[in-house]
């Protein structure tokens, strides 16, 4: 996965490329076969499950729930001729997590019953566009210190007001091990924290869960 997939990141509140992990499934014109890619696609997201300790219930979106330009897993599902809803993924892995999995499919989907009244359209409700917000103001006293947990990419912020700023050009990796002082923080939109190291006329950044903090 990507750094700064800012919609990825809004569901699981940090850098998907970091805490995330995803499942990909085949499918064919023929059904059985697609069928069987999805049995094994299910198998994976179980193992992944016990492995990390991920539950399945909340903690495993389809890539249609948190990205609005994607249908998968709406595809393989409606390629097994099954109901194209993440609720019969949920079923499959739940029943293979629990050991119980049996030879039942799920319920094939039908056609939807045609309106028979026009459905009242309701406006859109307008939503506040979300800006960056300061965490820590710049102070000439680092606020604390810290060493980089692991390879982090570093980053320039770009913009002039908390309107747009932008934290997604690459400027230099910081090594495992690197000491850091921390002199601000600024959340951006999608609500990554952002750490300023040094001084006002250094506009190198870090992820502030790329950092174990000292103190």
């Amino acid at each position: 996965m990507l750094y700064y997939a800012s919609t990825d990141n809004l569901w699981y509140g940090d850098d998907t490329n970091d805490i995330a992990v995803g499942v990909e499934a085949c499918y064919f014109s023929d059904k059985e076969r697609s069928r069987k890619s999805f049995d094994n696609a299910c198998k994976i997201a179980v193992f992944i499950c016990k492995e990390y300790g991920i539950n399945p219930r909340n903690q495993m979106p389809g890539h249609y729930q948190i990205q609005a330009d994607k249908i998968v897993p709406k595809s393989v599902l409606e390629a097994c001729g099954y109901s194209k809803d993440m609720s019969v993924v949920d079923k499959y892995v739940l029943k293979y997590l629990d050991g119980v999995a049996k030879e039942s499919k799920p319920k094939e989907s039908k056609p939807a019953p045609k309106p028979t009244s026009k459905a009242t359209q309701k406006s859109p409700v307008k939503k506040q566009p979300k800006t960056a917000k300061r965490i820590k103001p710049w102070s000439e006293k680092a606020h604390y210190s810290g060493k980089i947990k692991y390879n982090a990419s570093l980053r320039e912020r770009s913009g002039d007001s908390f309107n747009n700023y932008s934290f997604g050009h690459e400027k230099g990796i910081l090594g495992k091990g690197e000491t850091v002082y921390i002199f601000e923080e600024i959340q951006d939109e999608q609500g990554n924290i952002w750490c300023r190291m040094y001084t006002p006329a250094n506009k190198s950044w870090v992820h502030k869960h790329t950092i174990a903090v000292s103190k």
